[in-house]
Formats: structure tokens, sequence, C-alpha cells
């Protein structure tokens, strides 16, 4: 009887350490959003980075309190940013080429703050990279802007997230994460000469 009994609590311990592993083994498993997720590729402002699928260069930043699409007849309505968030907006001109294919960019591109938040460009205008026009052409650079607008607060450190993929599936596409050097005497400066209104271009081949 006694060993019997031993037999059963030697195999009751065993079952639960079994369970144990499998139940540790699968919180070490990563998530299938973080398998799929873009591949990421780093870099800096003003130099090229290479994404595999596609190069991205950030050649300017500029700052706003209002922003418009632009064309040969002017400018349009003038969209301002939020007063009461001490908002801005931040126009970030890149220059964006596919390597072997004909992509679009992706949804969403953000600008990542040093201290978490993100914030998504804007689509209420039709001249920015992340509309229509927003098509890459293999070995054809394009030139345009992303904006985004964000709390003056939030400014600190900021890196533009960008991707670009052939279809609507966003699973390891390829992402272009560029950070942009603006530490916080820069967006001192770049705050105090912010223009009361830019107008935002078509994009266009380089």
């Amino acid at each position: 009887m006694a060993n019997t009994l031993v037999r059963r609590a030697a195999t009751a311990v065993g079952s639960l350490l079994l369970l144990a592993g499998i139940v540790t083994a699968n919180r070490m498993l990563p998530a299938f959003e973080d398998v799929t997720a873009p591949i990421a590729y780093r870099g800096s402002a003003h130099e090229t980075v290479d994404a595999q699928r596609f190069t991205a260069r950030v050649e300017k930043v500029e700052f706003a309190h209002g922003i418009s699409d632009g064309d040969g007849s002017g400018e349009g309505e003038v969209r301002t940013a939020d007063p009461d968030n001490r908002a801005i907006w931040v126009v970030v001109w890149v220059t964006m080429t596919a390597t072997d294919a004909t992509l679009s960019v992706g949804d969403p591109v953000l600008l990542e703050t040093g201290d978490g938040y993100a914030y998504a460009a804007t689509d209420r205008l039709s001249n920015t990279m992340n509309a229509f026009a927003g098509r890459l052409d293999p070995g054809l650079p394009r030139y345009g802007a992303f904006a985004f607008e964000v709390p003056r607060a939030r400014l600190v450190d900021p890196t533009l997230r960008v991707s670009a993929r052939e279809g609507l599936d966003r699973r390891l596409s390829a992402e272009a994460d560029v950070h942009l050097g603006l530490d916080a005497a820069r967006v001192d400066r770049l705050t105090e000469a912010a223009a009361d209104s830019l107008t935002i271009a078509p994009v266009r081949y380089r």
C-alpha cells in the first residue's frame, strides 16, 4: 500500500511539473502579432535608411500652426492645430524609393515620441505621402511630406515610423524608423520659427 501511495504521489507531482512547464513554455512564445509585425530598420534624419523593400531619407522637418494643400493655383483650406492642447503641426519631408516592386505607403504612419506616445499622420490632406499619391515605383524617388498634429509638451525626441507594402496586408512589411534628432533646444527653435500656415505641395518625383 505504501509503495502504491508513493507512486501515485510521484505521478501527481510529475504531472503538475509537466503542466507548469507547458504553461511556462506557452507564456514564452511570442504572440502572433509580434511574429508578423513589420520588420523595422533604424536610422537617422539626413541619412538614407535602407528598409530592404524601400529606402527613406528625411530631408527636413518644419513646424507650423496651420497646414493646407497647395497646387499651382494657391492653397486650400487651412487646418489649424488645436490651440486648447497647445498643439503644433510637425511636417516631415521625406524621399522614399521602392527597390524592386511597386509599393504603397502603409497605414498608419506614426510619429513616436521618446516618452512613449505615438501620433498618426493626418489623413485630412490630399497632398501628403500617406494619401493616395503615396505610391512608390521601383527606382523612382518620390518626395513629399507627412504631417502630425502633436501637443507641444509631447515633442520629446521623436522618431518617424513609416512602412510600405504591396497589398493591404501589413504582416512582415518593411518599416523605416527614422530618429529625427529633435532635442529640446531644436524643438524650441523650430517652435519659435513656426509658420502661421504651411502649404503642403503634391508628392513629386525627384
